[in-house]
């Protein structure tokens, strides 16, 4: 326990660092177990689960007694679990996800050894030297992913932990504290007021822990995410270095008797680059299938959240609007930077494209310019990552995700009015 959460708050360096923090998290989490799951991880997901209807339960029973303000904070909470469930689900019933995304990140990358030391003009020490680079930068990207993540969630870890801390200090009252998550207890007539101190520390220090435990799902999932796509848009620029390598030892033309062991070679070069062409589109396929389910559930947490927190913010006291205001500008970061990565890879592809158009196809034998058709035919369509082609990761999305949480808002805003009067 205290070596995670030290890997938590901590800043890795090395990629392998970055790996090892992940296997550290989904091994403490039990939910993730690609072979069979664990009693103990099913226990987990069965609590995950509870809190769902029981939050439910809550909404229904209290729902008449409860001011407007209350309400929105029942059905903030309500999203919080519907959240958590998201995460838990996508690590136990679909473990197989995670793990071709994790074997993706530790795959090597496609580097054309084989032709070295035949062509006059290596790139080689080029692209050992670029994978060196890009894999810092994805460690520098991931740590910033991890923070984004932790100061989302240390928004939620605001409440319990300063309203402690001021209780005991007898600065606020009992009947002024409040919890993020409504959570029933018995001997409590109502999950908002407290009447006694135990209540309140108990469900303090469980909420802690359940916020901590899915600070540690989230961190994990998304940094497998990051760094997926990461691998994949380095696999697209070794590809463009590739052809900018066979394009500086094939630039003249090749014709006559003389230039048949070189066409050869640029035979044997091409149907690798083809090859290599394949390894990208599978791993873009991969990506999909990974991201599919999970775009899905973060544009709806992300979406009603948001929403919430800007209704919260407007309605709160000074204390609410800090954390509110916190909790909307750490949503918007940890979000931009979730869908940023498949801008990125549309971005990537379309310099892949434009790569092929400059490669230098002029008086070239007939297979290479049949294999640069069919190359250039597979990339004409830009690659994406879309979920259930509805949503597709970019940062158009992120508009629209926005967008559709201020129209939330707005409505909350003139119900909210209707109610007063």
């Amino acid at each position: 326990m205290k070596q995670v959460l030290i890997s938590l708050f901590k800043e890795e360096h090395t990629l392998n660092e970055v790996r090892t923090s992940i296997e550290r998290y989904l091994s403490f989490c039990h939910i993730y177990s690609p072979k069979h799951s664990s009693p103990l991880g099913s226990l987990i997901y069965s609590t995950t689960v509870y809190l769902i209807f029981q939050t439910l339960y809550l909404v229904l029973k209290f729902w008449p007694q409860w001011n407007f303000n209350s309400r929105v904070s029942a059905i903030e909470s309500l999203n919080f679990t519907f959240g958590v469930v998201f995460l838990a689900s996508d690590l136990y019933f679909m473990p197989d996800k995670t793990e071709m995304l994790t074997q993706m990140i530790e795959a090597g990358y496609y580097l054309h050894k084989k032709y070295v030391k035949f062509v006059g003009m290596s790139l080689f020490d080029e692209k050992c030297r670029f994978i060196e680079k890009t894999e810092l930068e994805s460690v520098k990207s991931a740590n910033s992913v991890k923070f984004a993540l932790i100061g989302l969630y240390l928004s939620y870890l605001t409440t319990p932990v300063f309203g402690t801390i001021l209780h005991l200090l007898r600065i606020v009252p009992l009947d002024k504290l409040s919890l993020p998550l409504i959570i029933q207890i018995p001997f409590r007539s109502d999950p908002f007021i407290f009447t006694r101190s135990y209540q309140f520390f108990s469900l303090a220090l469980f909420q802690v822990i359940y916020i901590l435990y899915t600070a540690l799902l989230t961190v994990a999932i998304f940094q497998v995410c990051f760094l997926a796509v990461n691998n994949v848009l380095t696999e697209i620029q070794l590809f463009v270095i590739c052809l900018k390598e066979m394009n500086m030892n094939f630039a003249d033309d090749l014709k006559g008797g003389s230039d048949a062991e070189r066409s050869a070679m640029l035979k044997l070069i091409i149907n690798d680059i083809s090859r290599h062409h394949q390894f990208i589109f599978r791993k873009i396929k991969f990506l999909n299938a990974g991201f599919r389910y999970r775009l899905f559930y973060v544009n709806t947490f992300v979406c009603l959240q948001l929403c919430f927190a800007l209704f919260c913010f407007q309605k709160g006291e000074f204390s609410d609007k800090m954390r509110y205001g916190f909790l909307s500008v750490a949503i918007i970061i940890a979000s931009h930077v979730f869908y940023e990565n498949g801008q990125r890879l549309q971005d990537e592809s379309e310099k892949l494209e434009l790569a092929l158009y400059d490669c230098c196809w002029i008086a070239k034998p007939e297979y290479f310019n049949g294999c640069l058709k069919i190359l250039m035919t597979r990339t004409a369509r830009t690659p994406k990552i879309v979920s259930f082609n509805i949503f597709t990761l970019n940062r158009n999305n992120l508009k629209i995700v926005v967008q559709a949480a201020y129209s939330y808002f707005n409505f909350l805003e003139r119900s909210s009015k209707i109610n007063d009067k």
